[in-house]
């Protein structure tokens, strides 16, 4: 297989073990300056770094706040309403501050 950087601009990286088969990997492409991770959408929403990640059965993964927020940027406004009611109350009472906090900021309440 020939290697090949991505494009200046890419924001993800999508995997799969041959042409023809299933996506099975989504890498998300982010900004970190000094340790803090930049929400792509909108510079007014940062977190440490090291505080974006959770580990589920040993697999490296956003926390379910972030992906939260990247949904609230979807085409379809409906699925996120859905989503959020269904999640929301799933946060512990920090990570829901947090993200209603991010989501005033990038006005997607």
């Amino acid at each position: 297989m020939a290697r090949r950087a991505a494009p200046p601009g890419t924001r993800t990286l999508w995997a799969r073990e041959r042409p023809d088969g299933p996506w099975l990997l989504d890498v998300k492409l982010e900004r970190v300056e000094a340790g803090e991770w930049i929400y792509r959408r909108n510079e007014g929403v940062s977190r440490p770094l090291d505080e974006i990640g959770i580990e589920l059965s040993g697999v490296p993964a956003l926390r379910p706040e972030i992906v939260l927020l990247y949904l609230s940027g979807s085409q379809h406004p409906h699925d996120v309403h859905a989503a959020y009611r269904e999640r929301v109350g799933q946060l512990d009472p920090p990570a829901r501050r947090w993200l209603d906090e991010a989501l005033a900021i990038v006005g997607a309440r």
